[in-house]
């Protein structure tokens, strides 16, 4: 039995199929809803969703991944009225802006494969039944080589085909060979059968193979990926850090800095910079607000 009390202040509508979105972990689910409750001008940051409630800051940044990955969330570079760079903007969104099954940003996207804030939706963005939306999958026609990596993958664990179907295509068009990523996914399929993990403790397709690049940690030695060394690789976290939500950082003198840190530069110069996880990535030119290109 389900009790439920009437309202009429003080309580927040969220869509169904938000709350029945079984892609979605438990704690995404509710982080989501919390965030949705806030009014439309209020700032999400870190360090507030971190003293709201129990788990820490790997836990919260965690669920964030997860709700960006599955296009709840979008960042942006902020500017100031001078163009000056003015931290990074969170936008939180109850309809998912998806990428579709062309490596393209969904509703709300921008159109060049990377997450956005686009333009306002509109009435037709709407969530999908689970008729329509497996209507729609059904009539995409995926690679062979995605259809191979898609049957690997626990089945509880995929999500929408149409979705991961993009994540994988933008990962392509990254540089990274279709063969390295489908071993680094054999591969990270193999620890979690090592260490025991249920099925549920997966990460979800969409989100292994998305930008945040959960795979490059299970490539093969073999692969030509640049990897940075600690102190470089310092650098990269202090500027993401900082960038995500203005978090302080320390300077090699021990001294907690708030200002923006140094720019991790990528050794094959030019304007290229590199981030946490050791990948290239340049401003896009005369965006506004500023965003990341992978190349």
């Amino acid at each position: 039995m389900i009790i439920k009390k009437l309202h009429d202040r003080d309580f927040t509508q969220v869509d169904n199929a938000l709350i029945g979105n079984t892609a979605l972990s438990w704690r995404a689910r509710g982080l989501l809803i919390y965030l949705l409750s806030k009014p439309h001008d209020w700032t999400v940051r870190t360090s507030q969703l971190i003293d709201a409630g129990p788990g820490g800051k790997d836990m919260v940044r965690g669920i964030l991944s997860e709700l960006a990955d599955a296009g709840y969330i979008i960042r942006t570079t902020g500017r100031s009225v001078g163009g000056k760079f003015d931290g990074l903007d969170v936008e939180v969104h109850e309809i998912p802006q998806v990428a579709t099954a062309d490596g393209l940003s969904g509703p709300g996207g921008t159109g060049d494969g990377l997450s956005g804030p686009g333009e306002p939706a509109s009435s037709k963005t709407e969530a999908l039944s689970n008729t329509e939306l497996s209507n729609t999958e059904k009539a995409l026609v995926y690679s062979e080589s995605f259809e191979s990596l898609w049957k690997t993958y626990p089945s509880d664990r995929r999500g929408s085909k149409k979705e991961v179907y993009g994540k994988y295509q933008a990962t392509l068009k990254r540089g990274l060979p279709h063969e390295d990523l489908a071993t680094a996914t054999a591969a990270y399929l193999d620890e979690k059968k090592r260490d025991g993990s249920e099925t549920k403790y997966t990460k979800l397709m969409a989100t292994f193979l998305g930008p945040n690049e959960h795979w490059r940690g299970y490539l093969p030695d073999t692969s030509p990926t640049w990897k940075p060394s600690p102190a470089e690789l310092q650098t990269a976290i202090r500027y993401d850090n900082w960038e995500f939500d203005r978090t302080p950082w320390v300077d090699d003198d021990g001294v907690t800095q708030t200002h923006m840190p140094p720019f991790p530069k990528h050794p094959d110069g030019g304007r290229n910079l590199f981030d946490a996880q050791g990948t290239r990535y340049h401003y896009i030119p005369n965006s506004n607000p500023q965003r990341r290109q992978y190349d």
